[in-house]
């Protein structure tokens, strides 16, 4: 179990996905562009750690590697997506996530989807299916493609959530999903992104293949003008000089490098080598005709009309609703504070966290909701929950706006990352011995 201030922290990662958008699920073109939007995100989020296979097709083995090992994290919570016209069998369905439940047990929170836009009939069977698989939650998502938005004043979806939270499911989700479009604030905070690679080691573009370039060396790169670390930096490694042989021909063993004219600082920039041409992109998995990713198919989770939502928050006030903190601007996110069984996940956020934008934006959210009512979201596999958990841990509001907002303290940060979560998806928490290696608040 994690460690905050010293006490152990049960930590919940409320929004982890298991989805298959590995090209033989792909419904071309659609689904190919969008599977490698997915790709692209995660390249800027989390600078490309996860292989590139395991982003397309989550495995048990990634799964319990990334979340629970290296993660330190208890508990999570699978959040469906279907996108049934993107996707031949379905992105990220529920009966995979019960079928993963089952091969680990004890690990996972199980939440239904229901598509507003779909009318009654698709929620035809819902309340049977929250017994079937114990539900503790219900998510809001699209199940043929992404829309951009939903509707929210129909009476029926009220008449259908009031039955599911009486069946057990009283959580429900709505604009948590996974974003594939561009990062929320300036490109100027990626040195302050948490999966930002470090200065002086290797650039890139994350709209195309990663291509290593040694900071001091030419873009060119000598050697033929081949950068020499292509498929180290692909795999989210280190330079080749940390790793052994940097140069071709020259042995690790044969000394440090004499300095040389491209040791020098040098304005140029990076240079992207897109391995197809860029009209082709992304012609993969036996495409038709040649795909344009255009901005349509970068979509976020969808959004909805703010009074819809306060009408139906109001009508329900026995279910708790959970709001994506990119759904909505954030000062319209945190008037909804006024609604008492409002929640919101940091997921769309949290990567930033060191950034004077992250500092405002979880700053508002933390004086409007409370500590009380922020959850913890990795989305992963877009990014690797561990890094986000140590980053929230730690977290301090920078000089220059500490007194702007309320302190978030060791005991804020164990509800943020883990108390929250356990007390609306009721998950037990059982006392456990505290891991030395987290970091104290």
């Amino acid at each position: 179990m994690f460690s905050v201030g010293g006490g152990p922290c049960p930590v919940v990662d409320a929004q982890v996905h298991i989805w298959d958008a590995s090209p033989h699920n792909q419904a071309a073109p659609d689904g190919e562009v969008y599977a490698l939007d997915l790709l692209r995100r995660h390249r800027e989020l989390d600078g490309g750690t996860v292989p590139p296979l395991e982003v397309e097709r989550v495995s048990e083995a990634g799964l319990n590697r990334d979340v629970f090992a290296e993660g330190g994290v208890d508990r999570a919570v699978l959040q469906p997506v279907v996108l049934g016209d993107l996707f031949v069998l379905g992105f990220s369905p529920l009966e995979w996530h019960a079928e993963m439940a089952g091969l680990m047990p004890d690990r996972f929170v199980l939440s239904g989807e229901l598509d507003p836009d779909g009318g009654q009939p698709g929620a035809r069977g819902l309340t049977p299916r929250v017994r079937r698989f114990d539900l503790r939650g219900i998510t809001l998502c699209e199940r043929r493609r992404p829309a951009g938005s939903m509707r929210l004043a129909d009476p029926w979806l009220r008449r259908t959530l009031a039955r599911c939270g009486s069946a057990g499911a009283d959580v429900v989700h709505i604009g948590v999903g996974p974003s594939t479009r561009a990062a929320p604030w300036a490109r100027s905070s990626d040195s302050a992104r948490i999966g930002a690679r470090p200065a002086g080691r290797w650039v890139g573009s994350v709209d195309g293949p990663l291509v290593g370039v040694q900071s001091g060396r030419s873009a060119d790169g000598g050697s033929g003008g081949k950068p020499h670390a292509d498929a180290g930096a692909e795999r989210g490694g280190v330079a080749g000089s940390e790793r052994g042989s940097a140069w071709p021909g020259r042995s690790a063993a044969a000394g440090p490098l004499s300095p040389a004219p491209w040791s020098q600082p040098f304005a140029a920039p990076p240079r992207r080598v897109p391995r197809v041409p860029a009209w082709a992109e992304p012609v993969r998995a036996g495409s038709a005709q040649p795909v344009r990713a255009g901005a349509a198919a970068r979509v976020a989770p969808p959004g909805f009309d703010a009074r819809q939502f306060r009408e139906l928050a109001r009508a329900l006030p026995e279910v708790r609703f959970v709001l994506g903190a990119g759904c909505l601007p954030t000062d319209e996110l945190a008037r909804l504070a006024a609604l008492p069984n409002v929640h919101v996940m940091l997921t769309e956020i949290l990567p930033w966290a060191g950034s004077l934008e992250f500092a405002h934006a979880f700053g508002t959210l933390l004086a409007a909701f409370g500590a009380e009512r922020l959850l913890f979201g990795s989305g992963y596999p877009m990014m690797r929950p561990g890094p986000l958990v140590r980053a929230l841990a730690t977290y301090r509001f920078p000089t220059e706006v500490s007194r702007r907002y309320p302190r978030f303290d060791a005991a804020a940060a164990r509800a943020v990352l883990g108390g929250n979560a356990a007390r609306l998806y009721r998950i037990p928490v059982e006392p456990a011995a505290a891991t030395p290696a987290a970091a104290g608040a």
